[in-house]
């Protein structure tokens, strides 16, 4: 089957376009350091990524508790301890 060379070149150009796309995309994901810009991008991920910042968040909250916790009872001890 012969194929009519304004289809070819036609289809040539599309598959050039999006290569080069593809390519700028890639060196946008290596120069910023991140592999998804869009929620779209890799919506699992985006998931993800969701679930680890809360968890973080909670883990932050813990730390800060912990700490005053840790200065208060400190204090305490020094008040019924007197040196």
């Amino acid at each position: 089957m012969r194929v009519p060379t304004h289809a070819a070149t036609t289809t040539i150009t599309t598959q050039i376009a999006k290569l080069s796309e593809r390519q700028t995309d890639l060196q946008d994901q290596i120069a910023s350091g991140q592999r998804v810009k869009l929620p779209g991008d890799d919506p699992a991920a985006v998931g993800r990524l969701l679930t680890l910042e809360a968890e973080s968040r909670r883990v932050g909250q813990f730390e800060r508790n912990s700490d005053v916790w840790r200065r208060s009872s400190r204090k305490r001890r020094f008040r019924m301890c007197p040196r």
